[in-house]
C-alpha cells in the first residue's frame, strides 16, 4: 500500500505515483451519532485537495453531508439538493427554475429519478436519448437541453465527492435525417413577412413586431417604460434597463449586467413608439388613470393592463401563418445580427449593442454606448429597413 504522508493541512495527506506527488482528503465526522469518514484520493495539487475540504466542511457545517454520504442516493433526492443550492446562489432566476423543472420532470425524473446515481450507466442512459430522438414531437436541441442538465447534476455530484466520475460525458447526440435549425431568416423572405406585418396588424401590434428587427429581445420590448424612451433632436433612443418575464410580469433586471445598453432608432421606429406613448395614454385615461414613466407602454386596450410578454410570440405566429414565413422574437434576433454583418457592422460594435459585453453604465461610457449604438443602426438600417 502506497505510504500517505501527512501535510501542514489537517486532513490533507500526499503520496508518490508514477506520474508525480498526488493528494488524499481524509475527514471524520459523525452523523445522528453514527461515525463515517470522507476519504478521496488523486488531487495534482495541494490548493485543489484545500478546495476539496473546504467544500466538505461547508457541508458538516450546514448539516447537510448525510447526503454525502448516502451511497444510495437517487437522482430525484439529488436534484432537490443541486437545485437548492443553485437557488440559494442566485444562480437560476424564477423562469429557469420553471424551465429546468419541468425538464427534470418531464424527461429525466421519469426514467431515472428513482434510479441511485451510482448506478445510471451509459448503455440505459444512450438507449433512453435514443428513444427522445426518434420521438417526432422532440427537436434535436431539446433532447441536447435534457442532456446538458443531466450531465450538470452528475458533474456536482462528481464535485461533491459522491461520484468518482460522470460516465454520461461525451455523448454523441444525432437526430438521424435532422436538419440544422434555422435560426435567421433571408432578406427576402424578411420582407415578404414585414409586408404582410403591416399589412394585416394594429399599428401598436405592429411597433412590437418592428422593435424585433432591431435586435432587441422579447421581455426588453415587452418591458419598455415611457421613461426609457428617450426623444432628442440626435435621435430616439431606448434604454434597456428592464426585462419582463412570464414569472416576472412586472418587470426585473436586465438578463446580464451587460444586456444594460442604449438602442438607436431609426425614424420609422420613432414615429412608431411616438404612437404606442399616446395610445398608451389614452388607454390609461379609458380606465380613469394616468400613464406614469414608470408604466409599460404596451397595453390591452381592452383591459388596461401590460400585454403578457408571450404576446409578442401569438402576433408574430398569426403573421407567420398568414405569410408563409415561420419567424419568432428571437429569430429576428439573429436576422439582425446576420444582417448587420453583412452590412459591415464591427463585430465589438455589434456585441455592445446586442448586450454581449459587460458596459459601465456611467455617462462615460453610456455616451459611447449611444455614439456606437447609432453606427449599427446606420449600417444596419439601410440594409434591413431600406
Amino acid at each position: 500500500m502506497t505510504k500517505r504522508i501527512k501535510t501542514n493541512y489537517p486532513n490533507i495527506y500526499k503520496y508518490e505515483t508514477k506520474k508525480g506527488i498526488r493528494y488524499q482528503v481524509r475527514r471524520s465526522y459523525v452523523i445522528n451519532g453514527v461515525p463515517g469518514e470522507f476519504d478521496k484520493s488523486g488531487f495534482k495539487t495541494i490548493m485543489a485537495a484545500r478546495a476539496k475540504l473546504r467544500e466538505i466542511e461547508e457541508f458538516i457545517e450546514k448539516e447537510e453531508f448525510g447526503m454525502l454520504s448516502n451511497p444510495n442516493i437517487t437522482l430525484d433526492e439529488y436534484y432537490q439538493k443541486y437545485k437548492e443550492k443553485r437557488v440559494a446562489r442566485k444562480e437560476w432566476t424564477a423562469d429557469s427554475l420553471s424551465s429546468l423543472d419541468n425538464h427534470f420532470r418531464n424527461h429525466l425524473s421519469n426514467r431515472f429519478g428513482q434510479t441511485p446515481l451510482k448506478k445510471i450507466d451509459r448503455h440505459s442512459y444512450e438507449l433512453y436519448l435514443n428513444e427522445m430522438l426518434h420521438d417526432e414531437e422532440l427537436a434535436e436541441e431539446s433532447v441536447k437541453t435534457y442532456h446538458h442538465l443531466m450531465c450538470a447534476i452528475l458533474n456536482d455530484a462528481v464535485r461533491c465527492g459522491i461520484l468518482e466520475r460522470n460516465r454520461l460525458s461525451y455523448v454523441k447526440i444525432r437526430k438521424e435525417g435532422a436538419k440544422p435549425k434555422t435560426k435567421n431568416i433571408d432578406i427576402a423572405n424578411y420582407n415578404l413577412f414585414m409586408d404582410k406585418a403591416k399589412e394585416i396588424l394594429t399599428k401598436q401590434n405592429y411597433a412590437m413586431l418592428y422593435l424585433t428587427t432591431f435586435g432587441l429581445r422579447r421581455g426588453e420590448i415587452m418591458g419598455l417604460t415611457q421613461k426609457n424612451v428617450v426623444f432628442r433632436p440626435d435621435g430616439t433612443f431606448i434604454r434597456v434597463l428592464l426585462t419582463r418575464t412570464l414569472k416576472r410580469p412586472d418587470g426585473k433586471g436586465t438578463k446580464t449586467p451587460s444586456s444594460e445598453r442604449m438602442i438607436a432608432l431609426n425614424e420609422e421606429a420613432a414615429a412608431l413608439l411616438e404612437y404606442c406613448i399616446q395610445e398608451a395614454r389614452d388607454i390609461k385615461a379609458d380606465f380613469g388613470q394616468i400613464l406614469n414613466q414608470d408604466d409599460f407602454i404596451f397595453l390591452n386596450p381592452q383591459r388596461g393592463v401590460p400585454f403578457c410578454v408571450t404576446h409578442l410570440n401569438r402576433i408574430m405566429s398569426c403573421v407567420s401563418e398568414e405569410s408563409g414565413v415561420k419567424a419568432s422574437p428571437h429569430m429576428m434576433r439573429h436576422t439582425f445580427t446576420t444582417q448587420a454583418s453583412l452590412a459591415g457592422v464591427n463585430g465589438r460594435a455589434l456585441a455592445d449593442y446586442l448586450g454581449h459585453k459587460k458596459t459601465s453604465m456611467t455617462d462615460h461610457y453610456t455616451h459611447a454606448t449611444e455614439e456606437g449604438s447609432q453606427k449599427v443602426i446606420q449600417i444596419a438600417s439601410t440594409r434591413m429597413h431600406g
